[in-house]
């Protein structure tokens, strides 16, 4: 799907493209990919019992875990780089 979306934009002037990519943006079409993705993996991992969808959400909650924790991270970072700068100890 993605390679027809690019391919189809390769025939379009640069001045066009908004013209061409706003239809493909629409509310419905969002939804009806949307519903088509959940029916397509209710179809895949849900009605064959498979462990996947576990798999999924365990992936999920770790990325997420990880972005939520990530700017105190670099914010601590930043200040051990700081400390380390004006030649002070870590402090803890």
């Amino acid at each position: 799907m993605a390679m027809q979306f690019l391919n189809s934009l390769r025939a379009v002037k640069v001045k066009d493209v908004p013209q061409h990519i706003k239809p493909l943006l629409s509310r419905e079409k969002a939804k009806k990919a949307v519903e088509d993705f959940l029916e397509d993996y209710k179809r895949k991992y849900i009605y064959t019992g498979s462990i996947k969808p576990l798999h999924h959400v365990l992936i999920g909650v770790g990325v997420f875990s990880y972005l939520v924790a990530l700017p105190h991270e670099r914010r601590h970072l930043a200040h051990l780089e700081e400390e380390a700068k004006h030649g002070k100890g870590h402090g803890h």
